[in-house]
C-alpha cells in the first residue's frame, strides 16, 4: 500500500529546523538587498547632478520609472510565481535586477538611467510576492507570523544599510561603485539560491508536480530519508485556477481583498512620505543638517525594532486589533512631531516610535497579505496588495513636496502625514469585523471547497480565517 504524507499537518505542526532558518535568511538576505538598491538612488542623486548634470526633474522621472517598473513587476511576477513556482521566480528576478544594476554603472544620461530603473523596478517588484508566498509555506504555525516578520525586516535593514554603505564608497570611489557593490551581491545570492533554496512543498503538491522532485526536496527540508518517490503527498486544499486574477474576488474574497489593497495603499503614502521630507521639514524648522539626517535614520532604526515587537504581539491577538491600534498609535505620534517647541529628545522619541508604527506596520501588511490566501492565490494576492500599495509610495512624496511647495506650516504638514495613519486604522478594524483567524493568527489550510459568496451560510473558512458575512 502507498504511503500517504499530509504536507500541510506535517509543516504546519512541526518544528522549526536548521534548512528552514536558513531558507528564512536567504529570503531576508533577498530583502536586504532590496532595500539597498530601492534606496541606493537616493543616496547617489546628489552626485549625479554634479558628475553628469541631471537636473532635478530628470531625476524625479529616474525615481518614478523604478516606482512603475516595481508596481508592475510586484503585480505580474505574483502571478508568475503562483503559475511556475516561488523558486524559480525569486532566482530570476534576484539575477534581473543584479545585472541591471550593474549595467546602471554604464548609465550616462538621464534617459539610460530611466530605462534601466524601470527594469531594476521590475525585478525588484517580483522579490517580495515570492518570498511572502514560500515563507507562509514552509514554516510551522507555531513560528509563522514572527518569522515573516523578521524576514520582511530585511527590506528595512538593506534601506539603513544603502546610507551607512553609499557614506562610505561615494567619497573614495564615486558613485557608480554604490552600483557595483548593489549589483554583485544579488548575483552571488542568486547562484546560492539556485544550489540550496527549497520550493514550496505545499506548492509542489497542489500543483502535482513529479512525486520523486517533490520527494527530493522533502528530504532536504525535513531531513527525512526513509520517504521514496512513491509517497503519495497531499495538503488540504484544491487547486481552482491557473489564472488566479479572478480568484481574489470570488469565494467571499473581494471586500477583503479591496480592504488590504487600500491599507496598504494608505500605509505606503505615510511611509514614503515621512521617509522622503522628515529630514527636510526637520531641518527648514531650525534643526542642523546633521540632527535632520540622524532624525531621519531614527524612523528606519524604529521601523526595524517594531516589526519584531509586532510580529509577537500579533501573534497573541491578531492582525486587525494590533496593526489597527498599532496605526491609531502611529496617527497620535505623526501629529505630535510637528508641535513647535517639543524637546529633541521627544522629537527622536516620536520618531521612533513613528518609524516603529509605520515602517513596523507595513512589515505587518505583508505577512497579513501573505497569511490570508490559500496556495494557489497567495503569490498573485501579496502582488497586487504590494503593487496597488506601490501608487501611494508614488503619491506619498509629491504629496508631502507639494504642501512644502504651497508653504504649508510644520505642523500643517504632519497633520496631513497623519491622515493617512488614521485612515489605516479604520480599516484595519474594519478588516476585523468581516475576517478573523479561525483559531489563531494564521492557522493553516483552506477548507477543499469553500461556499461561494452567494451562499447564505454566516460564515465560512478559508486558510484559517472566518470570513463574517456583512449584510
Amino acid at each position: 500500500m502507498r504511503a500517504t504524507l499530509d504536507i500541510s499537518d506535517c509543516v504546519d505542526n512541526g518544528k522549526l529546523n536548521g534548512f528552514q532558518i536558513a531558507t528564512g535568511l536567504l529570503c531576508g538576505l533577498c530583502l536586504v538587498i532590496d532595500g539597498f538598491n530601492v534606496q541606493s538612488m537616493s543616496f547617489v542623486a546628489p552626485e549625479l547632478f554634479a558628475d553628469l548634470k541631471i537636473s532635478p526633474s530628470a531625476l524625479g522621472s529616474i525615481f518614478g520609472a523604478a516606482a512603475l517598473g516595481t508596481l508592475l513587476g510586484s503585480i505580474m511576477n505574483g502571478l508568475l510565481a503562483d503559475l511556475f513556482g516561488r523558486r524559480p521566480i525569486l532566482i530570476f528576478n534576484t539575477l534581473l535586477f543584479g545585472c541591471v544594476t550593474l549595467l546602471t554603472t554604464r548609465a550616462n544620461t538621464a534617459q539610460e538611467f530611466t530605462v534601466v530603473r524601470f527594469l531594476t523596478g521590475l525585478g525588484l517588484g517580483g522579490i517580495l510576492p515570492s518570498v511572502m508566498a514560500l515563507m507562509a509555506e514552509c514554516t510551522p504555525k507555531k513560528h509563522r507570523i514572527m518569522f515573516m516578520m523578521v524576514v520582511s525586516d530585511g527590506f528595512t535593514v538593506g534601506a539603513a544599510l544603502s546610507g551607512l554603505v553609499s557614506a562610505w564608497l561615494i567619497p573614495s570611489y564615486g558613485w557608480r561603485a554604490v552600483f557595483y557593490v548593489g549589483g554583485t551581491i544579488p548575483l552571488v545570492v542568486a547562484l546560492v539560491m539556485w544550489l540550496v533554496l527549497p520550493e514550496s512543498l505545499k506548492f509542489l503538491t497542489i500543483r502535482g508536480e513529479d512525486r520523486r522532485y517533490t520527494s527530493n526536496w522533502w528530504k532536504r527540508v525535513h531531513l527525512r530519508r526513509n520517504l521514496t518517490g512513491s509517497t503519495a503527498y497531499q495538503v488540504c486544499e484544491d487547486l481552482l485556477g491557473r489564472a488566479p486574477y479572478a480568484h481574489l474576488f470570488r469565494d467571499g474574497r473581494a471586500k477583503l481583498t479591496l480592504l488590504l489593497w487600500a491599507i496598504c495603499f494608505t500605509t505606503l503614502v505615510d511611509f514614503y512620505f515621512l521617509s522622503s521630507w522628515l529630514p527636510a521639514v526637520v531641518k527648514a524648522s531650525g534643526y542642523p543638517t546633521s540632527i535632520a539626517v540622524l532624525v531621519g535614520a531614527m524612523l528606519q532604526v524604529g521601523g526595524a525594532a517594531g516589526a519584531l515587537g509586532l510580529g509577537w504581539a500579533i501573534g497573541k491577538w491578531g492582525f486587525s486589533t494590533v496593526l489597527g491600534i498599532n496605526f491609531a498609535v502611529a496617527c497620535a505620534s505623526i501629529t505630535m512631531i510637528g508641535r513647535s517647541g517639543i524637546p529633541l529628545a521627544v522629537l527622536f522619541i516620536l520618531v521612533t516610535l513613528a518609524g516603529w508604527c509605520v515602517v513596523g506596520g507595513q512589515s505587518g501588511i505583508n505577512v497579513l497579505a501573505g497569511t490570508f490566501y490559500p496556495t494557489y492565490l497567495r503569490s498573485t494576492g501579496v502582488g497586487w496588495c504590494v503593487g496597488v500599495g506601490r501608487l501611494g509610495s508614488v503619491l506619498g512624496p509629491v504629496i508631502g513636496g507639494e504642501l512644502i511647495a504651497l508653504k504649508w506650516s510644520t505642523n500643517g504638514i504632519f497633520l496631513a502625514a497623519a491622515a493617512p495613519a488614521l485612515i489605516s486604522a479604520t480599516l484595519l478594524f474594519t478588516l476585523g469585523r468581516i475576517a478573523k483567524p479561525a483559531n489563531s493568527a494564521f492557522s493553516g489550510e483552506a477548507l477543499p471547497n469553500p461556499p461561494d459568496s452567494g451562499t447564505s451560510s454566516p460564515a465560512f473558512e478559508d486558510e484559517g480565517w472566518t470570513f463574517q458575512r456583512l449584510t
